[in-house]
């Protein structure tokens, strides 16, 4: 498991083009007792913690196979955000979301590059990338 996560990371890190010698970020495979204890979604594949006591931790839910092409994407997914996290994206922004983009990007390159076709739709990642603003009334 090791040497693919090592591979994920290095292909992640060139295309995200970044200029930064970074280490392997930490990642856990978590059961899904561990998965309510920190409060993950049901849903959720794999998560990275911006805040906490996990914070810059990557943590895999059990839905995630790293066998799996689908399973290596979300890794790649959430790579990108430890990447964009050391670079201080998430300093310069109020809204985590406005970083979906880019991870959704490199995770459909994962998908494409390996030969899997089915990825995140352009819609699917505008609306999940939608930053809220609350207004005064």
């Amino acid at each position: 498991m090791y040497s693919t996560l090592i591979s994920i990371f290095m292909w992640t890190l060139v295309q995200s083009g970044t200029d930064l010698d970074l280490p392997l970020p930490e990642l856990y495979q978590v059961n899904e007792h561990q998965q309510q204890e920190l409060k993950i979604s049901d849903d959720a594949a794999a998560v990275f913690m911006l805040s906490g006591e996990y914070e810059g931790k990557i943590f895999l839910t059990p839905h995630v196979n790293l066998n799996t092409v689908k399973g290596q994407a979300f890794v790649a997914h959430e790579m990108m955000h430890y990447i964009q996290y050391k670079e201080g994206f998430f300093k310069h922004t109020t809204c985590a979301a406005s970083s979906e983009p880019q991870a959704y990007k490199i995770q459909n390159q994962y998908l494409i590059e390996h030969g899997d076709t089915q990825t995140s739709s352009e819609e699917f990642v505008r609306l999940i990338s939608h930053c809220f603003r609350v207004t005064d009334k």
